[in-house]
């Protein structure tokens, strides 16, 4: 029990720093040594593997960005945050989305196999 409460602060821990990376990437005018700050501790919680996954995300981001304003087309803001949180949400809780479709099949398979 005490490895679910350990995971549950480390992944709340994990969500902060990246959360603080985030913003401090996002404001403008850039502050390159807040940026720094901020990913001395993303290191810190998930080492070199969790800063490259935040630069690839933040950098995929960034073209997004960059081909919707290259089209010259305006998103609908609800839209767009109406999708982005369900894209967060799924990768956030994945593992229990996960568990849960296998016992969706599962039983479906277990029903159809005592029907014969």
């Amino acid at each position: 029990m005490k490895k679910v409460a350990s995971d549950s602060q480390n992944d709340s821990t994990r969500e902060t720093v990246l959360r603080d990376l985030g913003i401090s990437i996002a404001a403008r005018p850039l502050n390159l040594d807040k940026i720094r700050m901020a990913m001395d501790e993303v290191r810190k919680v998930g080492g070199e593997e969790l800063v490259v996954e935040m630069a690839a995300t933040a950098g995929a981001f960034n073209c997004i960005t960059l081909v919707v304003d290259a089209s010259c087309r305006k998103t609908e803001s609800d839209t767009y945050l109406g999708i982005a949180r369900t894209v967060m949400t799924i990768l956030k809780h994945r593992r229990t989305i996960g568990l849960i479709s296998v016992s969706v099949v599962t039983a479906f398979v277990a029903s159809r196999l005592m029907r014969r």
